[in-house]
């Protein structure tokens, strides 16, 4: 059996060869983060296709806005299982325009959200948010991940 000395420690060289691996993989994992955190793309009217719907292409189109905040929380999802939402409410949203360009800066860990709209009944989406830069005014908040489009 080879083994490998560091500082004096014997370490089978299979273990010495994994723990390397790991450490470059997380170190590489890391850089890709960083370099997401900053992809421009452009606003576009975001919507969510009706999956129930007779139509092919029906669509509910969501209110482009922006968000200062939101806030995190796990709510049922049926009878037996809670689901992490991203909690939002529409009149506290800024608008935004259509084509503007932006710097995504963060994604919100969530997979749905819960939008308190104006209307009074709140609403449950399955999209995410992220948080952005609007590029011409500097403004940053969270808006839904449908709104913006990437450029390539």
């Amino acid at each position: 059996m080879v083994e490998i000395i560091v500082k004096e420690l014997k370490m089978p060289k299979a273990i010495f060869y994994l723990l390397t691996f790991i450490f470059l993989l997380t170190i590489i994992g890391c850089s890709n983060e960083q370099a997401q955190s900053s992809q421009p793309g452009v606003l576009k009217q975001p919507g969510l296709k009706i999956k129930d719907s007779e139509i092919p292409e029906a669509v509910v189109k969501l209110p482009l806005l922006l968000w200062p905040s939101f806030e995190y929380k796990r709510l049922a999802w049926n009878h037996k299982t809670k689901v992490e939402y991203c909690l939002i409410t529409e009149s506290e949203g800024v608008e935004i325009n259509i084509g503007s360009k932006v710097e995504v800066l963060d994604e919100a860990r969530c997979l749905y959200v819960w939008l308190n709209s104006v209307q009074g009944a709140p609403k449950k989406y399955s999209t995410g948010i992220m948080r952005i830069r609007v590029v011409e005014t500097g403004e940053e908040g969270w808006t839904w991940s449908k709104a913006v489009d990437f450029k390539e």
